[in-house]
């Protein structure tokens, strides 16, 4: 899956094997055995692979087909529910962000119990 997903992320952003190979300091080389199959790059490449395509690792193990992940600090947070990217916002934007998603949420699960109540009066 690694040599794929490598290769189709890499040619996404129309780089050559020497073009992705200069961002990580490694030979076209290096990437080309990577993309056949026949070599496997070091955790730490991998991390570097990740953030220069915003990429999970993850998804470039083929362990996921999501290619990024969310950044929440609760595994059960209502970000994660609606699957929020929260990268690149503040503390502050990030509690706002899930105090307005608590309160649609609240709005929704109540309208959804008023439909149901309805259908039972009938």
């Amino acid at each position: 899956m690694f040599p794929n997903r490598l290769r189709t992320l890499r040619n996404d952003r129309s780089w050559t094997q020497a073009d992705l190979a200069s961002k990580i300091n490694v030979s076209p080389k290096t990437i080309g055995a990577w993309e056949r199959g026949t070599r496997e790059p070091p955790i730490e490449t991998i991390t570097k692979l990740s953030d220069i395509f915003d990429v999970s690792a993850d998804y470039l193990l083929g362990k996921t087909t999501q290619k990024n992940t969310i950044s929440t600090t609760e595994t059960d947070d209502i970000l994660t529910m609606y699957k929020i990217d929260t990268r690149g916002l503040t503390e502050d934007e990030i509690d706002d962000m899930r105090e307005e998603l608590e309160e649609y949420n609240d709005f929704m699960t109540k309208r959804l119990q008023e439909k149901i109540a309805k259908k039972k009066r009938k």
